[in-house]
């Protein structure tokens, strides 16, 4: 669009020559330009002079326009199109002629035209219609001598200055829709103009792609420079600030005692967020006008997207481990340094899909950090770190699973992967972890469960024996039939039949036999409480006497009270919580398995040790930070369809159309 405005004439005609190279490559080339000189006007092979109005007046050849006009205006020697002597060709000229204004009585010129623009059509349609007749017309084509040069006249002028029969209008090349003359079995075919510009590959695309990104940053030395930094820099902060030692009279640190290692986790995570949408959400609104010019040359997005994204999964890379080397070092976090790493590299890469997206859905720099907020508060509000889910509005939470909501929040995973990594995975808690599950499962059975039923179980005694039937204690028989039907299968007796234990047909004997059940699974689970409870005893016994410095080394170095009375929740106040006819444990989730109900699975309370997916259990930690990848994934396939682009720009389409 006016590649020449505001240029001198030999800049002019570089950028016009510039313009030709491409076209003798095998491009089109469309060009806007206003006023050219002669030398621009006949570099031009057509041109297209449109009227007021949009109305096509001409579509040719550049010099033959003038001699269109020229005749149209019955000029003098019309049939010349550019002068004889120096060979200029005066562009001008021709809006003069279109422009001229009417001579009202006075002998002055009035505001109206002497032809208005569709009369410039018509006149120019009709020329056209005239000489595709005389293109078609045998006699005529008889009437050129055998031999004869046809790209001359007699005269030796090129065909620009013959005329037709008529004296009408010179011969054209195309029609106003772009279609080429009728073609003769006597023409020869004219073979395309060889080019030298080649799309390359896929993987050249991506390779170029990717040392175009490169070489951006690298030139960008402050931009890298505070990229490489800004890690390090809020990890040296966040760690000496969160370095808590308990005595203040004493100098020594202790990393049991540090009650912020919940929350240095938790803020590690949103600076790997934060950071993961800071260097990509400009990544593609930066390159829209590189982008734009080389839309026509249809290469690939997937190219150029996974060229950012390699981009962007190194610097995210380098800027994870740099913060965990730095904090955890501060910290005196030992041998989880990997599970550190890529927790924090999984949600840095995720928040680059997210960014990108963000990247390509606006246009505006400000509209995208406006937005970023709005993505990185709820994944701080749902990362289970700041609210319990439990405790939220119960139109998104639930009783025995994380709220759905919570589950696209790639912060809840990795929060979840980290504090249960770091609890029993650690070198100390390994080696209890399974005795302390167990201890737990029995505990709560038989001080918790056992004891709520038998209570459930007093109150439909105490109502059938006064009234004959159940109807007050309705809702507790039903939590007593759900969970004697759950747990029966621990003991050998005393086994309830589905159709026993129902309202309407309760017996004495049926209460009886839901008595003699509770009692030995109390008895069962009391006695699997002590086995358990005697084998870890043992165990530590035998440390002590063997290694009781070592125990207590590895206590103080690999073991945190703040984490494990976060997993465990040991400050809830409801310990067993009834909800739709079952009960359901809410103290140390970090040993409770979720059930294996459903087909799929994958969505359980928060702080198990595993997941359930596809009939199988899964550690937690991986299984957490494989569904980040998952979700980056997906998030990979909205940007390659630009999904929130197109949603986007179809709102803002349908609000200029209300």
């Amino acid at each position: 669009d006016e590649p020449t405005s505001g240029l001198a004439s030999r800049d002019s005609e570089n950028v016009m020559d510039l313009l030709r190279e491409l076209t003798l490559k095998g491009k089109l080339v469309f060009v806007v330009i206003h006023q050219p000189s002669s030398e621009l006007f006949k570099m031009f092979d057509q041109v297209v002079i449109l009227d007021q109005g949009g109305h096509m007046v001409y579509f040719g050849n550049p010099v033959e326009a003038v001699i269109h006009f020229r005749k149209a205006d019955n000029q003098v020697n019309a049939s010349v199109g550019e002068c004889p002597v120096c060979g200029n060709v005066n562009p001008e000229q021709i809006f003069n002629i279109i422009e001229a204004q009417q001579i009202d009585e006075y002998g002055n010129y009035s505001d109206q035209r002497k032809v208005s623009p569709q009369t410039w059509e018509d006149l120019y349609r009709k020329a056209l219609k005239e000489q595709k007749r005389s293109d078609q017309d045998p006699k005529e084509k008889e009437s050129i001598p055998q031999g004869s040069n046809q790209d001359t006249d007699a005269a030796g002028q090129p065909p620009s200055h013959q005329t037709d029969p008529a004296g009408q209008l010179p011969p054209y090349h195309t029609d106003p829709a772009g279609q080429a003359p009728p073609y003769h079995s006597d023409q020869a075919i004219p073979s395309p103009p060889p080019t030298s510009l080649q799309v390359p590959g896929w993987i050249m695309q991506m390779i170029n792609y990717l040392k175009r990104d490169v070489r951006s940053k690298i030139n960008n030395r402050q931009q890298l420079l505070m990229t490489l930094l800004v890690s390090p820099l809020l990890a040296f902060i966040l760690a000496y600030i969160v370095r808590y030692i308990v005595d203040p009279t004493s100098s020594t640190y202790i990393f049991r005692e540090n009650e912020n290692i919940p929350i240095y986790i938790f803020m590690a995570l949103i600076v790997a967020l934060f950071l993961g949408l800071i260097v990509s959400a400009e990544e593609i609104f930066r390159d829209r006008k590189i982008l734009k010019r080389e839309k026509f040359l249809h290469l690939s997005r997937s190219s150029y997207l996974l060229a950012k994204i390699k981009v962007l999964v190194l610097i995210s890379a380098i800027q994870s481990i740099a913060f965990v080397l730095v904090a955890n070092a501060i910290l005196e976090i030992r041998e989880m340094t990997f599970a550190y790493w890529l927790a924090l590299f999984s949600t840095a890469v995720c928040a680059n899909m997210i960014g990108l997206l963000i990247s390509s859905a606006f246009n505006s720099a400000i509209t995208i950090y406006i937005v970023i907020p709005l993505v990185m508060i709820p994944m701080m509000i749902l990362s289970g770190a700041m609210f319990s889910f439990d405790k939220l509005n119960r139109n998104i939470t639930s009783i025995d699973k994380v709220p759905l909501v919570a589950e696209l929040m790639p912060t809840k995973w990795s929060y979840e992967a980290l504090m249960v990594n770091q609890f029993k995975d650690n070198p100390f808690e390994e080696n209890f972890f399974d005795m302390e599950k167990r201890i737990s499962y029995y505990n709560f059975k038989s001080a918790y469960l056992v004891p709520a039923l038998e209570e459930r179980l007093n109150d439909c005694r105490y109502e059938f024996r006064e009234t004959g039937g159940i109807q007050e204690q309705e809702a507790a028989l039903l939590v007593l039939k759900n969970e004697l039907i759950k747990a029966q299968g621990a003991v050998g007796d005393h086994h309830l039949r589905p159709n026993e234990l129902n309202p309407e047909s309760i017996s004495e004997a049926e209460l009886t036999k839901a008595a003699r059940l509770l009692a030995a699974l109390k008895v069962h689970y009391i006695e699997q409480f002590s086995i358990a409870n005697r084998e870890k005893e043992r165990y530590l016994a035998k440390l002590m006497s063997d290694r009781r410095d070592l125990y207590f080394q590895w206590l103080n170095i690999y073991h945190n009270e703040s984490v494990a009375d976060q997993v465990k929740k040991i400050y809830e106040k409801n310990q067993i919580v009834e909800y739709k006819g079952e009960l359901y444990q809410q103290i140390e989730p970090i040993y409770l398995d979720p059930p294996t109900d459903g087909a799929i699975g994958v969505r359980s309370h928060f702080f198990a040790p595993r997941k359930y997916f596809l009939g199988r259990y899964y550690d937690t930690y991986n299984f957490n930070i494989s569904f980040i990848w998952f979700m980056t994934f997906l998030l990979y396939l909205a940007l390659y369809y630009d999904l929130l682009g197109k949603l986007v720009r179809s709102r803002i389409i349908n609000r200029r159309q209300n």
